[in-house]
Parts: C-alpha cells; structure tokens; sequence
C-alpha cells in the first residue's frame, strides 16, 4: 500500500510541477542510447524506439451461431476450431505484423483480434488488404467493431516480461489456452482542474517515462502472472486502453482485487471505464511475435 501511495503522490507532484520541461517527444529521444538505435533492428526484445512507433489494431465482433450458411460454426467450439486447426497462419504472413491475439468471449457469444503492428503504414496497408476485407463479409461475424490506438512509449517496460509457463520466450498451444486478456478502456478528462492530474495528452503520455516511470508499477515483480501490458492511446488522444496479458485466470483474478488496480480506478481523469475479458484461443501461438522489434 505505501508503495502505491508514494506513486499516485508522485503523480501528482510530475503534473504540478511549474519548471519547465521536455515534452513527452524529447523524453523519448533523450533516454534511447545512439547504440540502441543502431543495433535494435535484430532484436526480439521490446525497446522505446520501437515500441513508440507500434499500433494496435482492435476488432471485435459478435458471433452469430444461426446463419444456417454452409460452413459457419453453430456453437463456440467450431468456432474456436478454425483457428485450433491452424487457421491463424494465414495472418502471420501478414507485413509488418507483430503478434495477433485471437480471442472468445467468457460465453463464446463474442471475440476479437487484437493485432500489434511495428508502424502505422503496416497496419494501414493490412486494413486494405483482402485478409482483412474478407473476415467482414463471413456471415456469422457481426456487429463488426474496428478501432486503430498508438503504441505509447513506457510500454516497453511492461511487454514480453520473463517467460511463459512452458519456460519458452514463444508460448505453446498450452500457454495460448491457459492465457487471459485483460482489456480496460477509460476516456481521459484533461479538464478536471485538480492538483496532479494531466491538463494534455503530453503530460498524460509523459507520466508513463522518465522521470516518473508510472509504466513500471504493472511490471510483473509488482503484478505477478502479468505477461504483457500495452499502453496505449487513440487517434484524438482522448481514449486510453491498457491490454493485458495474464498467463492464467487466478493471476487476472488476483490482480482484479490488487491496490495497483484500485490506485488506477480512483484516479480523477480516468472516467468512463469498461472492461472486457478474453479467452486466448489455442492456435494463437502461430501468431506471437513474428517479427522482431
């Protein structure tokens, strides 16, 4: 609890401080060593330079188990079988992709892809693809939601920590069916007027980085089971999302009742808050980290 309290007061005193300072860009640049830039191109490993540049493709849907339409799934079991029998290898061809999470609802009833793309052009170039276009036009997809958010620097903290349950870097079928995906959106008010609350999506974005580092209070020392946690933003820089990637239910569950959580939700400038669970759907381990930060 102190541990919270302490970073919620800093919090605070990073917004209302009145020197000046960098902005959230100059901060990113200022802390990524020449060497790193130079060199990151081959590495597996999640780094500023590379992380900023990443978007979140996230389209949801809901299933329609009654089309009667030649094959199309009547109940979630063939629906998840498409993807368990090695339907998801199609998208990792895909340029540019970095991971994609196929995904069920609790009761079957809804799913979504959640996509990493290393740069907007690549998630640009797939949302023109006949990949993308096609999934659309399959009968019992409906109710089709499609959302694009950036990648924000600070997340690199918290993406591809330690290893999965198997011990592997790249999880197998077992981890993929064992995995939960945590997903909180929350609409920022810059307008709240309080002491230590953001007054723009610069100083939003800069808490997550030197010198506050509020993105390492979801490090899996601090939420144990934790795998992946993306910050990230919207096109109007108003609609935050952190999507998380919990390695089983109990480690979601525990953190659901954790202070690192309950800190978040009484923040005065997150409002509106919705929250979705996933199922990962086995087969989703074609799909993880194809291609290199």
């Amino acid at each position: 609890m102190t541990r919270l309290l302490i970073v919620v007061a800093f919090f605070g005193f990073f917004f209302s401080c009145n020197s000046p300072q960098k902005s959230a860009e100059e901060k990113i640049e200022s802390v990524i060593p020449k060497s790193e830039e130079k060199n990151a191109t081959t590495t597996t490993e999640p780094y500023r330079a590379a992380v900023s540049k990443a978007w979140i493709l996230d389209v949801r849907f809901n299933i329609d188990y009654k089309t009667g339409a030649k094959g199309s799934p009547t109940k979630p079991e063939e629906f998840k079988g498409f993807i368990e029998a090695g339907g998801a290898s199609a998208w990792a061809k895909v340029p540019g992709i970095r991971s994609k999470y196929f995904t069920i609802s609790n009761d079957g009833q809804s799913g979504s892809g959640i996509y990493t793309f290393l740069s907007k052009e690549h998630l640009d170039n797939y949302m023109k693809s006949d990949l993308f276009k096609g999934f659309g036009s399959f009968p019992h997809i409906k109710d089709l939601d499609v959302k694009t958010f950036r990648v924000l620097a600070g997340s690199e903290v918290t993406m591809d920590m330690g290893t999965w349950p198997s011990g592997n870097a790249k999880p197998t079928r077992e981890d993929m069916e064992s995995a939960v995906i945590f997903y909180p959106r929350f609409t920022i008010d810059y307008t709240t007027g309080k002491e230590g609350t953001p007054s723009n999506y610069k100083e939003f974005e800069g808490a997550l980085i030197e010198p506050m580092n509020f993105a390492k209070m979801w490090h899996n020392s601090n939420v144990p089971g934790l795998r992946s946690k993306y910050f990230t933003i919207d096109k109007t820089n108003t609609i935050g999302t952190g999507i998380y990637t919990f390695v089983s239910q109990k480690h979601l569950d525990d953190y659901l009742n954790s202070e690192v959580l309950a800190g978040f939700k009484s923040l005065p400038h997150i409002k509106d808050l919705q929250v979705d669970t996933y199922q990962v759907i086995g087969g989703t381990e074609l799909t993880m980290a194809v291609n290199p930060w």
